[in-house]
């Protein structure tokens, strides 16, 4: 019966562990998250896949949208709008 406390306390260490390292872990993918650039000027605002190698983006920069075709080929450009004032007025900060 004198093993129950310590055998606690290592199971309340681990749990620690595991939880800070899972807060580290998470911080750490929000940082490299490809849906915002560090000083949040690239926004994806929206991803379609059309196939394995294929998909269409909706990228926002500055006052600019733009809509691209990606494919294992390449990148093109297909095209270019300004913002539309209600998509801007919604995306969270």
């Amino acid at each position: 019966m004198s093993s129950s406390p310590i055998a606690l306390l290592f199971t309340l260490l681990a749990l620690i562990l595991v939880l800070a390292l899972a807060w580290v872990f998470i911080r750490a993918l929000s940082r490299f998250s490809p849906g915002t650039s560090r000083n949040g000027r690239v926004q994806i605002l929206q991803n379609v896949p059309l196939g394995p190698r294929e998909r269409l983006i909706l990228v926002r920069l500055d006052e600019s949208e733009y809509f691209l075709g990606v494919t294992s080929g390449g990148i093109s450009m297909l095209q270019k709008q300004p913002c539309k004032a209600e998509r801007h007025a919604t995306q969270p900060d």
